[in-house]
């Protein structure tokens, strides 16, 4: 499990939504749900996450799971972007 640092954030998104899921979460969602994409759902039924986890190992649980699901994606609409203070970026998969 790959640990990121604290002061980074991921998100699964698509390529096609213009929204930041950072900063425009209802505009975002709205448009992920519209176009039957479910990316949070997706995430939650992938991620390994327990309670008893620190917070960085949450973090990294998420990275994770986002990787597989990019991973497994047959249509390669998904991508993943990450935030260091305000701004979100995706990564380049070269980059990992």
């Amino acid at each position: 499990m790959d640990i990121l640092p604290s002061n980074i954030e991921v998100r699964l998104t698509t390529k096609d939504n213009p929204f930041d899921p950072f900063d425009e979460f209802e505009s975002w969602y709205m448009f992920d749900m519209q176009n039957g994409y479910y990316s949070c759902s997706k995430v939650a039924r992938v991620v390994e996450s327990y309670n008893s986890m620190t917070e960085d190992e949450q973090l990294s649980a998420l990275n994770e799971a986002i990787d597989r699901i990019i991973a497994a994606d047959p249509f390669d609409i998904y991508v993943k972007v990450y935030r260091k203070s305000d701004n979100f970026t995706p990564l380049d998969p070269e980059e990992e």
